[in-house]
């Protein structure tokens, strides 16, 4: 069995002699069409280059870095490389068509004195899908993403088989990102539904919206009868109102007032959520 990442290591080392395909598939004993695919692979992961005479050689000598990019919300972007201090700042105007997250090559190079770098190869996509509103205007069905970082309206197209209306919160697949082109993939519902706006956010962020079995079997254990204990006083039957504002998901805090004498006491009631939810159990881990 071949050991590629032996031969990886061996052509990335230091001290490395500068081998063609066909020597290096020499030193290991392999085809030279096993170990051209394999370079080919490694070239296209950039991982390794080739260089004009030729010889296969580490990225790092020619000023190349792989790594993700963390892209501002100005259209900066900064790629984080594995054994580097510093992340490698990287202008909006040579970002090119790479998008949050995508790992990314990027070339570090001088121009008249100064240091600047670009990115010269998209790797590996980080988002193939994408949420946000559709509107149909004189120009036909349009997306506009909730990523504020592509703030603007982009094409899409709608099969006839999908029921959309216009200002509907769909999910939208990436059919093209150079330029930026969007096919309906499947509809949210109205985008000024209450919560819908939360609900697109998390699904944008790839965040978990279902529960996990393991929770909602827990959920069926949870005893609705509140039994008094020790350091507990039972407020029900106050005039308890919330203090949380009207668009607010959880409410959770609250306060009740009481006449004692000529004086008046305020109680405040904060929601003692560890009480019911007990740390590592299911639900724990899901809200997490």
């Amino acid at each position: 069995m071949i050991d590629f990442q032996t031969i990886l290591d061996n052509i990335t080392h230091p001290n490395a002699a500068k081998k063609t395909i066909l020597e290096w598939a020499q030193d290991f004993n392999v085809s030279e069409k096993e170990m051209n695919t394999f370079i080919q692979e490694r070239v296209k992961a950039g991982e390794l280059v080739i260089s004009k005479k030729g010889k296969v050689m580490d990225p790092h000598e020619f000023g190349l870095f792989k790594g993700p990019i963390f892209i501002n919300s100005k259209g900066h972007g900064y790629v984080n490389v594995e054994g580097l201090d510093e992340d490698i700042f990287i202008s909006a105007s040579y970002i090119k068509n790479a998008m949050h997250k995508d790992i990314v090559q990027v070339q570090v190079a001088q121009d008249h004195g100064e240091k600047f770098a670009q990115v010269v190869q998209i790797i590996e996509r980080a988002t193939t899908t994408m949420v946000g509103t559709i509107t149909l205007t004189k120009r036909g069905w349009e997306f506009f993403p909730v990523d504020v970082k592509l703030q603007r309206r982009y094409p899409i197209s709608v099969s006839k088989q999908i029921k959309v209306k216009s200002l509907d919160m769909v999910i939208a697949k990436i059919t093209s990102y150079k330029p930026l082109k969007f096919a309906l993939s499947d509809v949210l519902g109205s985008s000024k539904t209450i919560g819908m706006d939360i609900m697109a956010l998390l699904i944008e962020h790839k965040v978990p919206i279902d529960f996990s079995s393991a929770t909602l079997e827990e959920m069926k254990s949870i005893n609705e009868t509140i039994v008094l204990e020790p350091g507990r006083v039972d407020y029900r039957d106050e005039y308890v109102v919330t203090i949380d504002g009207e668009d607010a998901k959880d409410l959770d805090d609250a306060i009740s007032l009481k006449e004692e004498g000529n004086n008046i006491r305020l109680f405040v009631h904060i929601a003692d959520v560890s009480y019911y939810v007990q740390e590592n159990s299911a639900v724990d881990k899901d809200a997490f």
